[in-house]
């Protein structure tokens, strides 16, 4: 219950602001702590939305942190804002095939199926029909996910600033498919199969990390 009295103590700060002491829009800073908190919390990794609330914050990331806060009961969270409940859920699958291989992770962090080889030790043909699934259905809730984002923070109409903040999706989330083991798709070569997507075998090009 601590972390939600200092929310409740930092919101009261944030709306004691006049108004000329706010600022309007987000900073690219605040861009990528909010990308990296939603998308932590999409892939199982705890935060909290007090890290998202400052006294000399924008409306757009108390916009943000209100929804992070999901579903909570007497304080304790009973389920996370949607569509990231979702992907919350599936992860584990998810993770699982991209450290088997049978995923790769594309340059806007998207996903693709690799193949229908179950060579991999602990892969079988069900699960394969349940990733394919779980990879299509992850696909659509990232786009959710951008989309909710880029409303909550404002920039939808500012077209530069809405770049930016896709282009920080795409490389948090490349770099959570590295840390689950995924390895990056490339288009086949004239001499792969043209039915079988090929993984890159050059060092992915890992993100700047979120500060601890």
């Amino acid at each position: 219950m601590s972390w939600l009295r200092t929310f409740g103590i930092l919101l009261l700060s944030f709306v004691l602001l006049s108004c000329e002491q706010r600022r309007v829009s987000i900073s690219n800073d605040e861009m990528q702590q909010v990308v990296w908190y939603v998308e932590d919390l999409a892939h199982g990794i705890e935060r909290k939305p007090t890290e998202l609330i400052f006294p000399d914050g924008t409306e757009s990331m108390l916009r943000v942190a209100q929804w992070a806060q999901g579903n909570r009961q007497d304080g304790v969270l009973v389920r996370q804002p949607e569509p990231l409940q979702q992907r919350l859920t599936r992860w584990p699958i998810v993770a699982k095939g991209l450290a088997q291989g049978l995923v790769a992770y594309t340059e806007s962090g998207q996903l693709r199926m690799v193949g229908e080889t179950v060579d991999s030790v602990g892969v079988t043909d069900t699960f394969v029909q349940i990733l394919e699934p779980a990879v299509r259905q992850e696909n659509i809730d990232r786009v959710r996910t951008a989309q909710v984002v880029i409303g909550l923070t404002g920039v939808s109409q500012d077209l530069l600033r809405q770049v930016r903040l896709v282009e920080a999706f795409h490389s948090v989330r490349r770099q959570h498919a590295v840390d689950a083991g995924g390895q990056l798709w490339t288009e086949p070569s004239p001499s792969s199969s043209q039915d079988e997507p090929t993984q890159s075998e050059s060092p992915p090009e890992f993100s700047p990390r979120r500060d601890p």
